[in-house]
């Protein structure tokens, strides 16, 4: 995961940041790459209480690393409730998805 997102440390590309950087690539690995924008965010990182600590000198390759452990242990704790929301929408979107749309919404609304 850290290869994917260093390229945002050794280069800038022009309109292209973390956030859609993260859509190109949760399009092509679903299961392994989660979706981050300024939301999902809110929900991951903060003061005390939260998994991430703000650090606005961090590569954006560890940041991804940090966000990418965050979420997925936040799957293992809540797999059951989130196999069961899966199973319940029908579509064929992985569970990373699932937490992904959850943590979007609640971030929405801090």
């Amino acid at each position: 995961m850290k290869s994917f997102f260093g390229v945002l440390d050794e280069c800038r590309l022009a309109h292209v940041g973390f956030t859609k950087l993260t859509k190109i690539l949760h399009r092509k690995r679903p299961k392994f790459v989660p979706i981050h924008d300024k939301f999902v965010g809110k929900c991951y990182v903060g003061g005390e209480g939260y998994s991430v600590n703000p650090n606005k000198r961090r590569m954006w390759a560890d940041y991804a690393l940090e966000i990418a452990a965050a979420m997925d242990a936040d799957i293992r704790r809540q797999f059951d409730t989130l196999e069961q929301i899966r199973a319940d929408c029908g579509a064929d979107v992985s569970t990373l998805r699932i937490l992904d749309v959850i943590a979007w919404n609640a971030g929405k609304k801090r």
